[in-house]
């Protein structure tokens, strides 16, 4: 595992495994990296770019649209009853 792959996995443990987002966050971070190296950038100078691992999870995780619990709630409810 590269460095950077390990920084990857950082971010995504940070990110509930249920969220669909996970694997968008995966796809952006290659993504970048892969831009980042093709213009000369090391790992090290990307991931520092980047930041901490738990701050970039957390602004991903800030553009996700939350469900209201009681929305949430009344969900549950109807499928326990089926």
């Amino acid at each position: 595992m590269t460095t950077f792959d390990s920084y990857v996995e950082q971010v995504l443990d940070r990110i509930p495994h249920h969220l669909p987002l996970r694997d968008q966050v995966a796809q952006d971070l290659r993504s970048t990296f892969a831009d980042r190296q093709a213009f000369g950038e090391s790992a090290d100078e990307a991931i520092q770019q980047l930041g901490d691992p738990t701050t970039l999870a957390e602004s991903y995780l800030s553009a996700v649209a939350m469900t209201p619990a009681r929305s949430w709630l009344a969900s549950a409810r109807s499928s326990w009853t089926r």
